[in-house]
């Protein structure tokens, strides 16, 4: 653990025991023992730095008791006063989340391990989040119990997720042989999502629960084998040093000999039948591919239009974010990713105008993507249709200034048409951040790429 994060646990260990535990205490007693306080990301993983933020989490044991205390403990923690310091310490000063087990997406695998299907419809972060965290307070000693029960996928689970992987990889392959006016796009997006596979399947050959993309690549370093790790490396500084890439590149990706499954896969246990009535969770768990692929028979009410709308309106904005951050930091897979990333939900928002859901890259035509471009003014359409036909790659990765900028600007112009639609408030305009509860984004924003 790296000197940042000794110095940041340590406020975080202090901030609980002087100020948040003493005001529960004293304010709302009777939930003194019914929560877990923990720190996680860069601070628990040892990498912190001057760009990071103190996650510190308080997560009920139990839903009923997050439903019932929590705007009532947040009303309370914000009215916390910390010594002065505490506040120029971290990008966005003390903040407590709150959480409960159930919200946090890892219940079902505490409560009910033998079950495979909640293995299976797990975003597997979320238990590398949970049992790598840094303990602050556990009354009940649960996180002691997880790490000791549940520290790793079960060697069945990992099996599965390793064929789902060669799989994917095996059609992504077949797909980067095909030609359009978008290949230069296709290519990118294919590229990454291989190095992407890459670092999960060396995950999961230790059946290791993968970590979160904005710590994955630091974690792969110190915990996958050097091979792995030099051949993930190499292909990246090609792609910085703008050397071509061909097939042969990629030999040491696993893949699968025979033709892979061609049914379009929804997150794991999704299915499109009964497709009438779609919750905000359920409809968040099944892919852009297959929402395009079932267009016409799905239908959501404006409640969840709005819903789904306030969670694009933070995750681009939590993007960016972290693209700034990742060419501050100068780790290239986080670039890269996100970089991917933000094309891919703000190309999926430019769809929803049009009333569609965004098509596989390979089956782009120039007409849909000159349609679904037609909502932003005529210099940013330029810039899009010249990022998707042959610049993704230099942006991202040479020039991210530029795509900073006009990333930035195309948020801006969707922030504007989707305020004029009534469809978002100013006040989530100004402050994506205050919706990330609501929207339980976490859940959602890893579950295909």
């Amino acid at each position: 653990m790296n000197t940042t994060s000794k110095e940041i646990e340590k406020i975080a260990h202090t901030a609980f025991e002087k100020y948040i535990y003493p005001a529960i205490v004293q304010n709302i007693p009777e939930i003194k023992d019914k929560f877990i306080v923990n720190i996680t990301s860069s601070v628990a993983y040892g990498t912190a730095d001057k760009y990071s933020d103190l996650d510190m989490f308080l997560i009920f044991y139990e839903q009923k008791d997050y439903i019932r205390y929590h705007k009532e403990l947040t009303t309370l923690c914000s009215s916390i006063q910390y010594p002065d310091s505490y506040y120029t310490k971290f990008d966005k000063g003390i903040r407590i989340e709150l959480e409960s087990l159930s919200r946090a997406d890892v219940k079902n695998i505490i409560s009910h391990p033998e079950k495979e299907k909640n293995w299976l419809g797990l975003s597997g972060w979320l238990m590398y989040w949970f049992i790598n965290s840094i303990t602050i307070y556990d009354p009940k000693g649960l996180l002691t119990t997880a790490r000791k029960y549940l520290s790793k996928y079960p060697d069945k689970i990992a099996e599965i997720k390793r064929l789902q992987i060669k799989e994917e990889n095996t059609r992504i392959k077949v797909s980067l042989r095909k030609e359009s006016i978008y290949s230069a796009f296709l290519t990118f997006d294919k590229i990454v999502r291989l190095l992407n596979a890459y670092i999960d399947y060396s995950f999961l050959e230790q059946s290791s629960f993968i970590p979160h993309p904005k710590w994955k690549y630091s974690i792969f370093e110190k915990e996958c084998p050097k091979i792995n790790v030099s051949r993930l490396n190499n292909i990246i500084d090609k792609l910085f040093e703008e050397e071509q890439l061909f097939e042969d590149d990629f030999a040491f990706v696993p893949c699968i000999s025979t033709q892979p499954n061609s049914k379009i896969r929804s997150h794991e246990t999704n299915s499109m039948t009964d497709i009438g009535n779609l919750s905000y969770d359920r409809f968040m768990r099944i892919s852009n591919q297959e929402k395009w692929a079932q267009n016409e028979h799905i239908s959501i009410s404006d409640t969840l239009q709005k819903k789904v709308i306030k969670y694009y309106n933070f995750i681009i904005w939590r993007k960016i974010r972290v693209y700034e951050k990742s060419i501050k930091r100068q780790i290239r897979f986080v670039q890269l990713y996100y970089g991917l990333n933000i094309c891919i939900d703000i190309l999926t928002v430019l769809f929803m105008f049009n009333k569609k859901y965004m098509p596989p890259i390979e089956s782009f035509q120039q007409q849909n993507i000159e349609e679904v471009l037609s909502i932003l003014p005529e210099n940013l359409k330029e810039e899009w249709s010249s990022l998707l036909s042959k610049k993704a790659m230099e942006w991202i990765i040479g020039k991210p200034d530029i795509f900073i900028d006009f990333t930035w600007k195309t948020y801006h112009v969707i922030q504007r048409e989707w305020y004029q639609r009534k469809l978002i408030t100013q006040k989530a305009i100004r402050d994506p951040l205050n919706t990330q509860f609501e929207i339980e984004y976490w859940k959602y924003e890893n579950l295909f790429y």
